[in-house]
């Protein structure tokens, strides 16, 4: 198969995309729409500071941005990278990603970028050309440099710290503020993707200084930092958001500074926003539901949900995550997970739709196409893509169900679904009703040789409380009868045994 550039022309591409790898997936990002709109909030507040990291101790204003990129640009070129040619980014979070991207953009060149949670197989092509360039910090070069792949491209930089056989290149950043911001927007970042939606939008963005792949995100050294800069809106995973509000609990903190809290594209269950919105009352707490390739599909705020919705969330209706976002179209099709199905005509596509209420699995496609872009460039794999009349859609892989409001219900992946003698039972159906109650941490809802099986990982407080714990288990027991489940089996993380026990 060609490359996109083969496809669409290098021209279109470099002007309008770049590739996105996160967590092992693909997705195009349109970034030219990005840097125009951090270009005018250059201009406009040159003087306001866009990133502070405090992981390495920067920090950096909007005007300096630009004249950093410049600055890299030019190096760039006169080591040889030219538009059209493709440059393969490995950079962790930082004010280097958005200078570096800037520069890119500047020379026309197509952006590889590859998120440090993709771990040691960065150089995967996906269909682009092999790259001409590498861009990363030393230590990614340290980890990479015995890679046949890695020394096969020509050209290589370091960022910040010089390392052997590269070109070494850092922006001038200034020290961190004494003080927090007292003007404008600061927003907590947790993904670099979002570190550049917040910049073109204009806010200060805040880069812990905590490990940001690890399960562990030190929520005490998290909150040390929040007091200290007083961020008013955050964006994080459930998990992160889950550990602060567990560690805030534990202390009887608040988090008054904040007007805003989001997912990060995976969404909340309904007693976490519960929690977040009495930490932080002042906020509006949002559930997010996206993909690799959108970022966001669907969104709720917790004041949107009324009695009648958590009801059905407790009862085995799935997790409601909202009305689909604007721009874009969103259709329930027939599940078939094992069935890779290429193309249909328009005709055949509008059979294979179900209707409101009716469970199948979601596809989306939005206003730019950009599974166009993924699907001829090889980036998604065939089954993950459905070409209808020329029009790419998505597979996401959901199964879930549109209500008459128009609401999107979530019921978890279809190929983790349950088929047996007893009938269909999807994941979220069980583990969505199982988080309502009190003392469960967290639910997995699996089959083996027949048998319903549910994992339960228990909060502390029932672990240690043996009363506590065999109370929780009956009232799972009730309330779930609906589930049919003939297993109940506690164990001390989901996770874990999902991943590295059998069962």
């Amino acid at each position: 198969m060609g490359s996109i550039a083969d496809k669409l022309g290098k021209k279109e591409v470099v002007r309008r995309w770049s590739c996105w790898c996160r967590d092992g997936q693909v997705g195009m990002v349109n970034l030219v729409e990005m840097v125009q709109r951090l270009h005018n909030q250059a201009s406009q507040q040159s003087d306001r500071l866009a990133i502070l990291d405090l992981h390495r101790h920067q920090s950096i204003a909007f005007a300096q941005l630009n004249q950093a990129a410049e600055q890299f640009a030019i190096l760039l070129q006169n080591s040889g990278v030219q538009a059209g040619d493709t440059v393969l980014v490995l950079l962790s979070m930082s004010i280097d990603l958005p200078v570096t991207l800037l520069a890119l953009l500047q020379l026309e060149a197509i952006i590889w970028f590859v998120e440090p949670s993709v771990g040691h197989h960065p150089f995967k092509r996906h269909g682009f050309p092999f790259p001409k360039a590498l861009i990363a910090h030393w230590n990614t070069h340290l980890r990479h440099f015995r890679s046949p792949a890695y020394r096969r491209i020509p050209i290589h930089f370091s960022i910040g710290f010089p390392f052997p056989g590269t070109i070494s290149w850092s922006a001038d950043t200034a020290p961190l503020p004494r003080s927090p911001l007292t003007t404008g927007k600061t927003v907590l970042t947790t993904r670099s993707i979002d570190l550049l939606t917040h910049l073109a939008s204009g806010a200060t963005s805040l880069i812990l200084s905590v490990d940001q792949a690890a399960s562990d995100l030190q929520p005490a050294r998290m909150l040390r930092q929040i007091q200290k800069y007083q961020p008013n809106a955050m964006t994080a995973s459930p998990d992160g958001l889950e550990q602060l509000a567990d560690f805030c609990e534990r202390r009887s903190l608040k988090l008054l500074n904040f007007h805003r809290l989001l997912s990060d594209g995976t969404p909340m269950l309904p007693r976490l926003l519960d929690r977040l919105q009495t930490l932080a009352p002042q906020a509006e707490i949002t559930s997010v539901y996206g993909s690799p390739n959108l970022h966001s599909i669907a969104r709720i705020t917790y004041r949107q949900i009324q009695m009648p919705e958590m009801a059905a969330m407790s009862t085995g209706k799935g997790l409601l995550v909202g009305e689909p976002d604007l721009g874009l179209q969103l259709r329930i099709v027939r599940d078939r997970p094992e069935q890779a199905v290429s193309s249909l005509t328009e005709q055949a596509f509008a059979a294979w739709c179900l209707s409101n209420q009716q469970v199948g699995e979601i596809v989306v496609r939005d206003g730019l196409n950009r599974h166009k872009l993924n699907a001829l460039q090889g980036a998604e794999p065939p089954d993950q893509t459905i070409d209808v009349a020329g029009v790419i859609w998505h597979r996401t892989g959901d199964a879930g169900y549109v209500d008459e409001q128009g609401r999107l219900w979530l019921l978890g992946r279809c190929n983790t679904r349950i088929e047996d003698e007893q009938g269909v039972l999807y994941p979220f159906a069980v583990e969505v009703a199982a988080s309502f109650h009190d003392g469960v941490r967290r639910t997995a809802i699996v089959s083996q040789q027949g048998q319903r099986i549910l994992l339960i990982e228990l909060k502390r407080s029932a672990v240690r409380d043996a009363v506590a714990r065999a109370a929780c288990l009956n009232t799972l027991k009730l309330v779930l009868s609906w589930a049919k489940i003939q297993t109940f089996q506690v164990v001390p993380s989901v996770s874990k045994s999902l991943k590295n026990q059998p069962i």
